[in-house]
């Protein structure tokens, strides 16, 4: 989970069981890939400081659309369907589903155990 507190801070909450590895500052790539990260997890669009031009110059697939099953169909659903609905179609999927040369996850060094 990643959220800016500001232009020089960013809140960062690991999964259990990992542990930060490393120096606070990110460089210049890991800046730059976390800006990415936040560019594609957004849902429909991103704001910076004006001047920055950070954001203008990044490029993401578009999310697909999420297409919700009509009442008619909802309604002859068994526990099983609705739970697959409600899990898998009914919830926005990366933007990276089906790109073959997706990015890597960003700062690789959050991710060692």
């Amino acid at each position: 989970m990643l959220y800016p507190l500001g232009p020089h801070q960013l809140l960062v909450m690991l999964r259990p069981g990992l542990r930060h590895h490393g120096g606070y500052v990110l460089d210049e790539e890991e800046t730059r890939s976390i800006n990415h990260e936040m560019v594609a997890a957004a849902e429909s669009m991103v704001f910076e400081r004006p001047g920055d031009d950070i954001a203008a110059h990044i490029e993401v697939p578009a999310r697909v659309d999420v297409v919700e099953p009509s009442d008619e169909r909802a309604a002859d659903f068994d526990p099983g369907d609705a739970l697959r609905v409600m899990l898998h179609g009914a919830t926005a999927r990366s933007r990276w589903a089906g790109v073959p040369e997706a990015p890597a996850w960003p700062v690789p060094r959050w991710y060692v155990l």
